[in-house]
C-alpha cells in the first residue's frame, strides 16, 4: 500500500514538473530581412513584423516604428499608429488605428479617408470595404456595390466571392457563398461552405466534412464543379497547374484534375513561380520547378518571391 502511495505521489510531481516546464518554453520570436533570387540577404535582418513586396513597396515594423520600404531597404513611406496591407493598383488599405480604415496613394498621401471597419486591396478598380456589412467602392471611394454581405473577398476575372451569414454551430460561424459581378448581381448562387477568387478560368470551392475539415474541389465561370471535391487544401491554378493538399503531402493537379505531380512534397510547390519555398530538417530553402535546390535551406521561416525579393526569418530566442 505504502509502495503504491509512493508512486503515486512520484506521477503528480512528474506531472507538475512537466507542466511547469511547457508553460515556461517562450513562443518563438523572429527577426525579418529579405533575399534576392541568389539566396543573398539584401535587407538586414531587422523588423519584427514584414510583409511582401507588391508594386515596389512593402510593409515593416522594426519594434518602435512602421511603414513602407522600397526595394533597397529605404523608409519610402514612415506611418505611425498604423498597420499597412499591400499595394495594388497604386493605392494600399491602411489601418490608422485611432480611426479606422482608409487608403494612401504611392507618395503616403491619404485618398480615401479612414472609416471603414476593414479594407481589402484594390483589384479591377474595386475594393472589398466593411462599414457594418461588406460592400464594394472605387478608387474614388463611391460604393458601387452596397454593403448587404456577412463576407466578401476581392474580385478577379470580373467576379467575385461573397458570403452570407447562415448560423452558428459547435461554436463557429456557418457561412454560405456564392459569386457576384462587377454590377453586383449574383451569378453563382450562395451554396458553398467555402469560395476563393477565380484564376485560370477555376476557383476553389469547399463543402464542410466536420468543423474542422473542409473538401475542396474546383468550378469554372458557370459554377460547374469541374473538379470533384477530394482535396484538403486546394490552390489556386496558374498557368494551368494548381497545387493541392491530402493532409500529409503536397501534389501538382491539371484542369482536368489529373495528377502531374503526385503527393510528395511537405509543402506547396507552384509551377508558375520560378522559385518555391521547400522545407526540410526544420529550415526552408528554395527549389525550381523541376525541384532542384537553388538556395539551401537555411532559413527559420520563408515566402514565395514577390517583386524580386524574399521574406526570410531568423529566430532570435
Amino acid at each position: 500500500m505504502r509502495k503504491r502511495v509512493y508512486y503515486i505521489i512520484l506521477f503528480f510531481i512528474i506531472l507538475v514538473i512537466i507542466s511547469c516546464k511547457s508553460a515556461s518554453v517562450p513562443a518563438p520570436v523572429f527577426e525579418y530581412g529579405y533575399i534576392n533570387t541568389s539566396g543573398k540577404i539584401v535587407i538586414p535582418y531587422q523588423y519584427k513584423r514584414a510583409s511582401d513586396f507588391h508594386e515596389g513597396l512593402a510593409f515593416v515594423f522594426d519594434g518602435s516604428s512602421g511603414g513602407y520600404i522600397n526595394t533597397t531597404g529605404s523608409m519610402a513611406i514612415p506611418l505611425t499608429n498604423a498597420l499597412g496591407g499591400s499595394f495594388s493598383e497604386g493605392l494600399a488599405p491602411v489601418n490608422f488605428f485611432d480611426k479606422g480604415w482608409g487608403y494612401i496613394n504611392k507618395n503616403g498621401e491619404l485618398m480615401i479617408e479612414p472609416v471603414f471597419g476593414n479594407a481589402l486591396s484594390f483589384s479591377g478598380g474595386l475594393a472589398a470595404v466593411r462599414s457594418g456589412k461588406w460592400g464594394y467602392i472605387d478608387a474614388g471611394g463611391e460604393t458601387v456595390i452596397d454593403y448587404t454581405y456577412d463576407r466578401a473577398l476581392p474580385f478577379s476575372e470580373g467576379l467575385a466571392p461573397v458570403a452570407r451569414f447562415i448560423k452558428w454551430e459547435d461554436n463557429a460561424q456557418i457561412f454560405e457563398w456564392g459569386y457576384i459581378n462587377r454590377q453586383g448581381e449574383m451569378v453563382i448562387p450562395y451554396q458553398y461552405d467555402k469560395a476563393y477568387p477565380f484564376s485560370d478560368g477555376f476557383a476553389q470551392v469547399g463543402k464542410r466534412v466536420h468543423q474542422y475539415r473542409d473538401n475542396n474541389g474546383y468550378i469554372n465561370k458557370k459554377g460547374e464543379l469541374v473538379i470533384p471535391y477530394q482535396f484538403y487544401i486546394a490552390r489556386a491554378f496558374s498557368a494551368g497547374y494548381a497545387p493541392v493538399f491530402n493532409g500529409i503531402k503536397w501534389g501538382i493537379i491539371n484542369k482536368k484534375g489529373e495528377f502531374v505531380v503526385d503527393y510528395q512534397f511537405d509543402n506547396e510547390i507552384d509551377y508558375s513561380r520560378e522559385l518555391n519555398t521547400l522545407y526540410k530538417d526544420y529550415k526552408f530553402g528554395y527549389v525550381d520547378r523541376t525541384g532542384k535546390l537553388i538556395i539551401d535551406f537555411q532559413f527559420d521561416s520563408a515566402n514565395n518571391f514577390s517583386g524580386g525579393l524574399a521574406l526570410v526569418g531568423r529566430k532570435i530566442n
